[in-house]
């Protein structure tokens, strides 16, 4: 039986996070879903709050997962922009300011998902944050956006991120010419490699395009890993990915992953593109030495 997070497609490590979230069971006050459109973050999101309220961990089954996947659940509510309107407003975060601190009607958790979050007004904004300064224990809030730089920082400090990511043709084609240097720092000659990949890295947009690359490779690895080769997007390369898959752990691997993507979110958000491929890189190679 597939589960409610099984059903998060395209993104496999979105699903190993919020599956390790469940199974410590330390949720957090608020999520921010962060990645490009159409890559299923309020669909993720409602997935979550079947699993976190689900006896059964989202069997989609149930009273409590049949009645949010139609949008029926007094306690799993979607915030968003109101017809004709270009900001989520004061009056709609002052309602959701008062519900909050409710105790859920039939739920384990109240959950409210704010789609497209930095659309929020700032006096939304400040609404929000006032709530997450002192959260109530039953009120989970997960924030969706395009736009990751939109959001108030004092909101999204208070969020733990999870990326979603989106493959192109274009990104694909990309990736084929550059699956020489790629390779070469993915292998033995990594730290020979360094000067070659910042430079490649000079400007936003091919600092973007390297570290997809990297979100390319290292999930395939992990896809591997994990017994689910028929996934893999760089089939013409499947024995060194599995000459990777070999010398890491999946643990590792996630831990990688989260790394290369915080380094996409800090793009979105405008930081130096060779200081950031500079980090990366320079955190990549000294993960790499942890985890053979």
């Amino acid at each position: 039986m597939s589960s409610a997070i099984d059903r998060i497609k395209g993104q496999f490590l979105v699903r190993r996070i919020l599956q390790g979230i469940l199974k410590t069971g330390r949720l957090a006050t608020a999520y921010l879903f962060a990645g490009p459109e159409h890559t299923g973050k309020k669909f993720a999101g409602f997935q979550f709050g079947k699993a976190i309220n689900c006896e059964r961990g989202g069997c989609e089954e149930c009273q409590t997962c049949i009645q949010i996947e139609k949008g029926i659940h007094p306690d799993v509510r979607l915030i968003t922009l109101e017809p004709d309107k270009k900001e989520i407003s004061i009056e709609l975060m002052r309602d959701v300011q008062k519900e909050a601190f409710l105790k859920p009607c039939l739920a384990r958790f109240k959950v409210y998902i704010i789609e497209e979050a930095h659309t929020l007004s700032e006096e939304a904004s400040n609404s929000l944050l006032k709530i997450l300064e002192e959260p109530p224990e039953h009120t989970i809030f997960i924030l969706t956006t395009s736009s990751p730089q939109g959001i108030f920082p004092t909101v999204a400090s208070r969020c733990q991120k999870v990326r979603f990511v989106g493959t192109t043709t274009e990104d694909s084609e990309d990736l084929a010419k550059r699956e020489n240097e790629i390779l070469q720092f993915m292998g033995p000659e990594g730290i020979e490699s360094f000067r070659n990949l910042r430079d490649m890295a000079g400007s936003r947009n091919d600092s973007i395009k390297i570290i997809d690359a990297f979100l390319i490779w290292y999930r395939d690895v992990l896809l591997l890993k994990e017994g689910a080769a028929d996934g893999i997007f760089l089939k013409q390369m499947r024995e060194n990915l599995q000459e990777c898959a070999n010398k890491y752990c999946a643990e590792f691997l996630i831990q990688m992953l989260k790394r290369i993507l915080d380094a996409r979110y800090q793009l979105a958000n405008y930081v130096n593109p060779v200081l950031v491929m500079e980090s990366l890189l320079v955190d990549l190679n000294h993960l790499k030495a942890q985890g053979i």
